[in-house]
């Protein structure tokens, strides 16, 4: 009925399998999307986020939340506006909690991002952080949904709340209209 129903559908769960559904040391992509993955957070400052001051810290709006995931992995997952505009569990778990974060709209393109000096968009924009208590090893996994430039909402499907348990490939939630990103954070050694 509306571009916003256009924009954020869902898709038929059969047309998003997820990759060895019975092994639970996999963890899936959060977002059909362009794809950036570093093996630790240092190495995503040095050739990626060139931002002005990022830090997890500033990231998840807590140093003692952010030191869980030092030495750890952070992928980013960007959502272009011709992308499905969801994004689902990397793991099988329990929400700890989510927390947001009110922030400016600034858009997330990669020139945006990697250009050094500029602001740090992820850190300055509007955002939602879930975190995950993932099924053993029972450690934390992050989910940070960042608003952008034309998205005027970031929203939970219903039931996606503290202590709702989730599985690998569910449908979390939805941005609407343009372009987004989703950050996760898995700690060191997982």
């Amino acid at each position: 009925a509306t571009f916003n129903q256009f924009f954020a559908r869902e898709m038929k769960p059969s047309a998003r399998p997820i990759a060895n559904p019975d092994d639970p040391n996999v963890v899936s992509s959060p977002a059909d999307c362009r794809l950036m993955v570093f093996p630790t957070v240092d190495l995503a400052t040095r050739y990626w986020i060139k931002g002005y001051g990022f830090t997890l810290g500033k990231l998840l709006q807590g140093d003692v939340l952010a030191s869980q995931f030092d030495g750890g992995s952070i992928t980013i997952a960007r959502l272009a506006p011709q992308d499905y505009h969801r994004w689902h569990s990397p793991v099988d778990g329990t929400v700890l909690f989510i927390k947001e974060i009110p922030g400016t709209y600034y858009t997330v393109n990669p020139q945006a991002i990697t250009q050094a000096g500029a602001l740090d968009v992820f850190c300055e924009n509007r955002r939602s952080v879930m975190f995950i208590r993932r099924k053993p090893p029972h450690r934390p996994i992050v989910l940070v949904a960042v608003g952008a430039m034309l998205v005027g909402s970031i929203k939970y499907n219903p039931g996606i709340q503290q202590g709702a348990g989730i599985t690998r490939g569910q449908c979390l939630g939805a941005f609407q209209y343009g372009g987004s990103t989703v950050i996760m954070l898995i700690p060191r050694g997982d």
